[in-house]
């Protein structure tokens, strides 16, 4: 997916720079093992810029981070809005996948679910969302 879309996560972000509206910011993040490799994809909202966003999530708890006190957090893209962000977690989820990641996401909670009509509804317009978002950047 990332090569099919030409996003490289983590590059060209700019953390320091909020990415929503109301002084809010909207990420897509990933916990590293030691090995550098990425085990988790999630996604967080929040006042602040994308960094401050990141470091309020870990504060206020985080089952991975509690498991694997050894895991690097790292935001690996920022967006707009929520919807965005939703959608954005699948594809990272996704890709990430895709790349072989042995992802501790649990598999009871995936980011978005098309199990019933309407929840794929909803799930395919975050993808929208996320894809507008994208697209918005400058990307294919």
């Amino acid at each position: 997916m990332f090569d099919e879309f030409d996003v490289t996560p983590g590059e060209g972000l700019d953390l320091n720079k909020v990415s929503g509206a109301d002084g809010r910011s909207h990420i897509t993040y990933v916990a590293k093992d030691e090995a550098g490799d990425v085990r988790y994809v999630g996604r967080a909202q929040g006042v602040g810029n994308p960094a401050q966003v990141l470091a309020g999530r870990l504060s206020r708890g985080h089952d991975i981070a509690k498991a694997n006190p050894s895991f690097t957090f790292h935001v690996v893209d920022v967006q707009k809005t929520k919807d965005a962000s939703k959608g954005a977690e699948e594809f990272f989820f996704q890709g990430y996948s895709q790349r072989g990641a042995n992802l501790l996401n649990s598999p009871s909670s995936p980011p978005l679910g098309f199990s019933k009509i309407e929840r794929g509804r909803k799930s395919a317009s975050m993808m929208d969302a996320f894809f507008e978002d994208l697209f918005s950047r400058g990307a294919p």
